[in-house]
């Protein structure tokens, strides 16, 4: 796989989140200093959030009716969950100094 394969897998990882940066250099094949270095970049960084932001695009409608059907049995914490991760996603897209990203999804 060349590097700019490699830059791709991990910047598809590294949106999805769930995987640890040593999970990821393993599969992407890489070492920690290259991921590192990579995530330094601000291209690199603004091509991970991209990634990230179409990744929740995608998943939103499934999102919604989700947090719907929660809203409805009483749990309207759903929607205030959603809301603050798309606004932090606004954020993440404007703040160009910020290099990590975390999602969490609590319930």
């Amino acid at each position: 796989m060349d590097n700019e394969k490699k830059k791709l897998e991990a910047i598809e990882l590294l949106a999805i989140g769930g995987y640890t940066y040593e999970q990821i250099c393993k599969n992407v094949k890489v070492t920690n200093t290259t991921l590192r270095s990579w995530r330094n970049q601000r291209e690199f960084a603004d091509m991970v959030i991209a990634r990230a932001r179409e990744l929740i695009r995608e998943a939103l409608p499934d999102m919604y009716q989700s947090a719907v059907k929660h809203a409805k049995e009483g749990n309207h914490s759903f929607f205030k969950i959603l809301i603050e991760h798309v606004d932090r996603l606004e954020e993440l897209s404007h703040n160009t100094r910020e290099k990590s990203i975390s999602f969490t999804w609590k319930k």
